[in-house]
């Protein structure tokens, strides 16, 4: 990196065009320091997402064989766009295209209830649906607060939904790990659902 002076394996960034610059180390010695023609070589380098989503960006190249373009023999290669990789990640399609951020976020989110009057047995139903995918395997957790009023068991059964998907059968109680069990808490009028460990909640 002649310019950051970042030493050897740095590259330079600038933050008016987004982009950065690798500048290929001087000879060292006997050693011939080049890009050879015909051989592939793979870089890597670290970066911050924005707080925010966003989609993919165009990533172009362009490489030329001298800064100064000064020599008789210096040449560019024009400028290319850079084929994306398109996998899909957490359920999301093209994720790993570069610079496609997504903010996690349950896009989905409601919830009814069976009965009003006082005293009686009442179903709540709730509908979620998030825009990347939740795992057991990461101890996900859903937490549902402010059901101020309801009187539960600290052991809530989880109940089947007509076109739910199975639903219930993804949570587990978040300490006895339970299949179709939540955990409520009356002090905070808070019901808790784990997602058990071999299960996923999709974004589809």
């Amino acid at each position: 990196d002649v310019r950051a002076e970042g030493g050897r394996g740095s590259g330079f960034w600038n933050p008016a065009t987004f982009g950065v610059t690798m500048y290929l180390c001087p000879n060292v010695g006997a050693v011939n320091n080049k890009l050879t023609a015909g051989l592939q070589l793979v870089v890597r380098f670290n970066v911050t997402n924005p707080a925010v989503s966003q989609p993919p960006s165009v990533v172009l190249m362009q490489a030329d064989d001298a800064s100064t373009m000064m020599s008789s023999t210096s040449f560019v290669l024009p400028q290319v766009g850079l084929a994306p990789s398109l996998d899909a990640v957490l359920g999301v399609m093209n994720a790993t295209a570069p610079m496609r951020v997504v903010l996690p976020d349950i896009t989905t989110r409601a919830i009814g209830q069976q009965s009003l009057l006082a005293a009686l047995s009442n179903t709540l139903t709730i509908t979620l649906q998030a825009n990347v995918e939740l795992s057991g395997a990461d101890a996900s957790l859903l937490t549902i607060t402010n059901l101020t009023g309801a009187i539960l068991p600290a052991t809530v059964s989880l109940l089947p939904v007509t076109n739910g998907n199975e639903a219930e059968y993804l949570f587990c109680h978040p300490t006895t790990l339970t299949s179709r069990e939540g955990a409520w808490d009356s002090t905070s009028a808070t019901l808790t659902l784990k997602l058990c460990a071999d299960k996923t909640l999709d974004s589809a």
